[in-house]
């Protein structure tokens, strides 16, 4: 080996640490903000439309756990998240969306629930900390990333047209 090149193997557990330790405070960062976003949120009712909407939704998937759903300000759309799910959806739209696109976006979220996506996107980014020097890595997490989404949206499409479902998503 040449000087360079040994200087570079001597350094390279600590470059590798570093990136991870950032890697890891990066998602410590995400998941603090994610749990902030939850407790700033407002629970819904039971006894509202959209929370019955839900576990009747839930009942047909075969969810084992009810998710609980929170509204919040400080979202532009709906998204599942937490250790136990949490469906936060913007306070906005409680009024602007009919039942119909309701219907959409509720099997759309509970169905990275019933898929175990907050699972995988955990792992994934487990591995992504401990590998991230891997270029391969970060390409398949995109791609899982993209797929889960993929999945999601055709087994809404399995229940409406297309373009109802272009509309809700815009």
């Amino acid at each position: 080996f040449q000087r360079s090149q040994v200087w570079l193997l001597e350094w390279m557990p600590m470059i590798w640490f570093a990136g991870s330790a950032l890697l890891l405070l990066r998602a410590a960062w995400g998941w603090k903000g994610a749990l902030a976003l939850i407790n700033r949120s407002d629970r819904l009712a039971e006894s509202h439309p959209l929370a019955i909407r839900c576990r009747r939704i839930e009942a047909e998937m075969g969810l084992r756990h009810r998710v609980a759903i929170r509204v919040s300000d400080d979202i532009n759309s709906p998204v599942v998240c937490g250790r136990q799910p949490v469906l936060l959806i913007p306070a906005d739209w409680l009024d602007e969306l009919s039942n119909d696109r309701w219907e959409q976006v509720l099997r759309h979220e509970l169905w990275h629930l019933r898929d175990g996506d907050l699972f995988w996107c955990s792992l994934q980014q487990i591995t992504t900390i401990a590998w991230w020097m891997q270029p391969l890595v970060w390409w398949q997490a995109q791609q899982w990333r993209s797929a889960t989404e993929d999945v999601s949206d055709n087994a809404v499409l399995a229940g409406c047209a297309a373009d109802e479902f272009a509309e809700t998503l815009l």
